[in-house]
């Protein structure tokens, strides 16, 4: 306490009396009781940061989890697998190349537009996913897989990106 008395003396300009005293007893006083909520407010905003970051951690995570089981269902379908995009046969190669290639794309604040419905099926494994248009990007579609998820999104829950042409 002597050492922020002397402080103060130092940059006030000396021993002028009452204003001085008074000063270093308010601060005094205010070192004594801040500490209490200060570190409680202290802890609360990095308590709130730490969740915030953990909250997003979780997010990736998930999606990720996601978006690998769902390829490891491709990479182990046979070549007799039929795709059809919203109830129409297709050649499965060129779709089942262009959902292999599904991956995080960091958010760039477009959405994504109709939604496209596809189902592969191998013997009798089924697979269905979503396709949608992004609103930005004509050749980026966003990959879902319906059912519940995270977010209560529509669509389903949300796997990642592909590039392509061929949902066109």
């Amino acid at each position: 306490m002597r050492a922020l008395r002397d402080a103060a003396q130092l940059t006030i300009g000396g021993d002028d009396g009452v204003g001085e005293s008074q000063a270093m007893d308010w601060l005094a006083k205010t070192l004594k009781e801040r500490p209490k909520w200060v570190a409680a407010g202290v802890i609360f905003f990095i308590l709130v940061f730490l969740v915030g970051w953990g909250g997003l951690f979780l997010e990736r995570y998930m999606e990720g989890r996601a978006r690998d089981t769902v390829l490891s269902a491709l990479s182990e379908l046979s070549p007799n697998a039929t795709v059809t995009i919203n109830g129409e046969a297709r050649e499965p190669s060129p779709v089942l190349q262009a959902l292999r290639r599904i991956h995080h794309v960091e958010s760039h604040h477009s959405h994504p537009l109709k939604p496209i419905e596809i189902e592969i099926r191998d013997g009798a494994k089924t697979i269905k996913l979503i396709v949608a248009q992004d609103s930005e990007r004509p050749d980026e579609y966003w990959v879902y897989q319906p059912g519940r998820n995270y977010h209560n999104d529509s669509l389903g829950k949300f796997l990642g990106c592909t590039e392509t042409q061929v949902f066109r």
